[in-house]
């Protein structure tokens, strides 16, 4: 992922589909996959408590491909990069 936002024009970080669980604290991928709490790449002091969603910087501070918590409601100018199924892929058999 840290590849594809240096080709990313839209903003200076992009909101990568992790979320920060109301109930556990936990941080979840948003197709509710677990995710390790010690593998997540946060930029230094971060999270700092300012939201419930992650996202990605391109490179504030040389913090490239590191992770930021922002607010999930309030409107910001980050960018998004999804990731969604494809037909065919990670089915047994299949290639």
């Amino acid at each position: 992922m840290k590849n594809t936002i240096l080709k990313l024009t839209i903003a200076d970080e992009y909101f990568i589909g992790l979320r920060k669980d109301d109930r556990s604290g936990q941080w979840r991928w948003v197709s509710n996959k677990t995710t390790s709490q010690e593998n997540l790449h946060w930029a230094a002091r971060e999270p700092n408590g300012d939201g419930y969603c992650a996202t990605m910087y391109k490179n504030y501070l040389r913090n490239y491909g590191k992770y930021n918590d922002l607010s999930c409601t309030t409107p910001q100018s980050f960018g998004y990069i999804c990731e969604y199924p494809v037909l065919g892929c990670n089915q047994e058999g299949k290639s």
